[in-house]
């Protein structure tokens, strides 16, 4: 399985990311950045994490992304609060174990959101 991470999201949380999956020896993930390098054709059931500034509902790109077979998580960053990279990177490690049940579990294209909190995952479309 292959999963993406939007151009926001610091290369080191990639690679932080991509060292604990490799400790799970029954399944088989490569995790990288979503760039003009990759080939949406070659790519089956893609999972892409993206934070999506737009206030209320959606940003059109992550609807796009849904229409073209992706399986979105969408991380909704609250605006009343200033978030670091730091804290962004933590919330989405804590928040791992939940998304990897969740894309086992969902073989076909979705959107699902992550709340303010960051800490749980909310089904938009499916």
């Amino acid at each position: 399985m292959t999963i993406l991470f939007d151009k926001q999201h610091p290369k080191s949380l990639i690679e932080a990311i991509q060292l604990l999956q490799n400790l799970d020896r029954s399944d088989t993930y490569t995790v990288t950045h979503y760039d003009s390098s990759i080939n949406d054709a070659e790519l089956k059931n893609p999972v892409l994490f993206r934070i999506d500034k737009q206030k209320r509902g959606l940003e059109p790109v992550t609807e796009i992304l849904f229409e073209n077979g992706f399986r979105v998580v969408a991380l909704k960053l609250s605006e009343k609060r200033k978030w670091s990279l730091y804290e962004i990177s933590l919330a989405i490690i804590g928040l791992w174990p939940k998304a990897i049940s969740l894309l086992k579990e969902k073989n076909t294209p979705f959107i699902y959101k992550c709340n303010s909190k960051l800490d749980k995952l909310i089904a938009v479309k499916e």
